[in-house]
């Protein structure tokens, strides 16, 4: 079952929701720390907490922004060193912390191509439940990008909710934030006319995109 085009917002803003709770309740935790005089935790520690929860919530806010809602992601050449930085600081705040190798140096994209990867990586991160890798790379043809982003790592897995969303299927009963963001990618990739495939083996999870490149993303 698809979605109508004016329900995706509000489900988007669910899954955004969702993506911040975690940073905010940290922020809420360490200051709550704070103005109990810490009665059992040393000062420093709270401390370190709190700008760990803050720096995280500034991070993921700037990826959101990017990825989801940034209406400046126009023409022109985006700025993979902010990519990158965004990826790295959203991959090692997942569960376990999972390492990230960057296969981009010196690569560059339009802001529609960009847009593409940094769901890709939002999503992919969540494959690792009990961490490992995240590997981010591309390879280009003549008028052709492929977007590559695998997961590897002992536990690596996919939900069935978020298979049927990255083929354009909602999954009513169960909750908008475990699978929403892999419809977005969908409807991303779907409307840029760009093809969405998984490779999957033991161990490892490939999401890979295939699209026309824009004039403006010429490495």
């Amino acid at each position: 079952m698809s979605i109508d085009k004016d329900a995706l917002l509000p489900l988007m803003a669910s899954h955004i929701c969702h993506e911040l709770a975690s940073p905010i309740t940290g922020i809420s935790n360490a200051l709550s720390m704070v103005q109990e005089e810490m009665a059992k935790l040393p000062k420093s520690q709270a401390q370190e907490f709190l700008a760990s929860s803050v720096n995280s919530a500034h991070y993921l806010v700037q990826m959101l922004r990017q990825a989801y809602g940034n209406p400046t992601l126009g023409d022109g050449v985006y700025d993979m060193r902010l990519a990158e930085e965004l990826c790295r600081h959203f991959v090692s705040d997942r569960n376990r912390s999972p390492e990230m190798v960057w296969n981009l140096d010196g690569f560059e994209c339009a802001p529609r191509e960009a847009r593409v990867l940094l769901s890709m990586v939002m999503l992919v991160s969540g494959f690792l439940p009990r961490g490992g890798t995240v590997t981010v790379s591309a390879t280009t043809s003549p008028g052709q990008l492929e977007w590559s982003v695998a997961a590897e790592g002992a536990r690596v897995m996919i939900r069935d909710e978020i298979r049927a969303a990255l083929r354009g299927e909602s999954t009513p009963d169960r909750p908008p934030s475990t699978w929403i963001g892999a419809y977005y990618l969908f409807s991303l990739v779907s409307a840029a006319g760009a093809e969405l495939a998984a490779r999957e083996a033991e161990g490892r999870i490939e999401m890979i995109v295939r699209m026309t490149r824009s004039s403006q993303g010429v490495s």
